[in-house]
């Protein structure tokens, strides 16, 4: 994490081109690839709500419970891919499948893009499991989507419980908080 957090501050504090979107995306992946999943965790590809999604699954039978898994990347990068390592350790601490989305990103997918994908995903899931059986995680980009704010506005099911890791809550990035 300290390198994370290293890397993050020497870029702040250089202008420099840090490559096109793509770029960046492929960029963030490989840098996150050498996390691993754990050892005793099945994925599966499926689709959720009309995205991409991946499935981690403790090596035994499913459970009644979920995790809904928004990742992060300021909404412009991260991917499943990235992700993967802290997905495969969430499903290992909570003995429970955790479900990974794919949600569209920015700027080619402008707000309300992967919030659309976020509460249809989580809504889909509460056709087959109780919604107080289903968590909505996410970090950075992916915690601000999961604080579920639409879902009670829209009175929509809300799920059993959040969980939210360093949640970007603060898009105007003035606050004190940011540094």
């Amino acid at each position: 994490m300290q390198a994370i957090l290293d890397a993050i501050k020497s870029q702040c504090a250089k202008k420099r081109y840090v490559g096109s979107m793509e770029e960046q995306r492929e960029g963030f992946d490989r840098h996150m690839a050498s996390l691993q999943v754990p050892k005793s965790i099945v994925t599966e590809g499926f689709f959720l709500a009309g995205r991409r999604s991946r499935r981690f699954m403790p090596d035994r039978q499913k459970t009644p419970e979920a995790v809904l898994f928004l990742h992060g990347g300021g909404y412009r990068t991260g991917s499943l891919n990235s992700q993967s390592s802290i997905m495969g350790h969430l499903a290992v601490a909570c003995d429970a499948e955790v479900i990974g989305l794919d949600y569209r990103l920015a700027p080619e997918n402008q707000y309300p893009a992967a919030l659309d994908d976020s509460v249809a995903a989580f809504v889909e899931i509460c056709k087959s499991l109780d919604e107080n059986k289903v968590m909505i995680s996410g970090d950075s980009a992916g915690g601000c989507l999961a604080l579920a704010l639409r879902l009670k506005d829209e009175n929509l099911p809300l799920p059993g419980c959040l969980e939210l890791l360093s949640p970007a809550t603060d898009l105007t990035m003035s606050r004190n908080s940011y540094g």
